[in-house]
């Protein structure tokens, strides 16, 4: 089973990209990040999600992404992830192509049954915390975004903040608008961060290649966009 075999080549690919970025491609690349970002301007009630949840996507992981499709052959965090839903299932059943071979629909709509509609209630969830709360896929869900934050400590992109020692909860300055609502002076590389580089508005805070002491690039140089889609720091004082 195809299932069961080890992706060498996509885990060489991403073994280059978190080498050299980390997580950062959580915060610049990932159109889900986006969504989520633009959804939770959304004006209502605001929640913040306990911390201890972000372990929840190690269950995720070792779950629905290893354990069960290796026992059942079935690649089940596919079938009800909710941006797949959202991403794939509802725009191919709209759209409906023609089937070149048979002459018709691709999809025969009489035969949609419980497991789509199942994934709509938990796209529907899933929206409804969106909304409420800071990214609430990639902080408690995203298997991916789990592997991606192992390399945060390793990678070549680093995070200092300078005289961390002195920061306290008076300023927060850096946790205001992060979406992963952590403190950055507590752990610069932490595996939780996405590296938006949001918290860059904060002049302690640096960011820079290797080894910081040596090369440290000022917040006022980092690029204000960048090509492409992106959800990570949309603004400069």
């Amino acid at each position: 089973m195809v299932i069961r075999q080890i992706p060498y080549v996509l885990l060489g690919h991403l073994g280059i990209l978190l080498v050299a970025v980390g997580r950062m491609a959580c915060g610049w690349l990932c159109p889900v990040g986006l969504f989520q970002d633009l959804m939770y301007k959304i004006k209502s009630e605001k929640i913040k999600i306990p911390h201890r949840l972000d372990y929840f996507k190690y269950a995720t992981l070792l779950g629905l992404v290893i354990l069960i499709p290796y026992l059942h052959g079935e690649a089940w965090f596919c079938k009800l992830c909710p941006p797949g839903t959202l991403e794939a299932a509802i725009p191919w059943i709209l759209w409906n192509p023609i089937n070149l071979e048979f002459q018709q629909p691709t999809v025969d709509i009489a035969t949609i049954g419980l497991l789509f509609f199942i994934k709509i209630a938990i796209l529907v969830v899933f929206v409804v915390f969106i909304v409420i709360s800071k990214r609430p896929f990639c902080r408690v869900l995203c298997p991916l975004g789990l592997i991606f934050s192992i390399f945060n400590r390793f990678s070549l992109i680093r995070m200092k903040v300078e005289n961390a020692s002195k920061c306290s909860d008076k300023c927060n300055l850096c946790l205001k608008d992060c979406p992963m609502e952590i403190k950055i002076y507590e752990d610069p590389n932490s595996s939780e961060c996405i590296r938006c580089l949001k918290c860059t508005k904060c002049k302690k805070v640096k960011v820079g290649i290797g080894n910081l002491n040596e090369s440290v690039l000022p917040a006022k140089r980092l690029p204000r966009t960048v090509p492409g889609v992106m959800s990570g720091r949309q603004e400069t004082p």
